[in-house]
C-alpha cells in the first residue's frame, strides 16, 4: 500500500517532507510502523501518513455540507465533538468507510 506523509517527521536519519511518498523506494517498514504513523491516537500527536488513495476518496464529500457530514456519522453512531472541522469529519466518515 502506497502512503502520503501529511506531516514532515524524521523516520530515523530519513527525513519526510509533507507529500512525499512514504517509505521511500528501497525501505522496508514494518505495519506497526506504518499503524504509529497514521493513528494521531497511537502515537499521542498527529497522523503522520495516509493512505495515497485518501485523496480521491475525500473528492466524493466535495460539496457536502458540515451538518450533513455529521447527522451521517451520527447516524451510523461514530462518536464526534463539536469542534471537529469539515476536514476531520470527512476523515472520520472515510475511516468508517460511510458514504451519503
Amino acid at each position: 500500500m502506497e502512503y502520503i506523509v501529511v506531516s514532515e517527521f524524521y523516520d530515523g536519519d530519513l527525513f519526510y517532507k509533507k507529500g512525499s511518498p512514504y517509505p521511500c523506494d528501497g525501505v522496508e517498514v514494518e505495519e506497526e510502523r506504518v499503524q504509529y504513523l497514521s493513528d494521531k491516537e497511537l502515537n499521542g500527536k498527529v497522523a503522520f501518513i495516509k493512505k495515497a488513495n485518501d485523496e480521491l476518496d475525500k473528492k466524493q464529500f466535495k460539496g457536502v455540507k458540515e451538518a450533513s457530514l455529521r447527522k451521517a456519522l451520527e447516524t451510523a453512531g461514530v462518536e464526534i465533538s463539536d469542534e471537529y472541522d469539515r476536514d476531520t469529519l470527512i476523515e472520520l466518515m472515510i475511516d468508517n468507510k460511510l458514504t451519503l
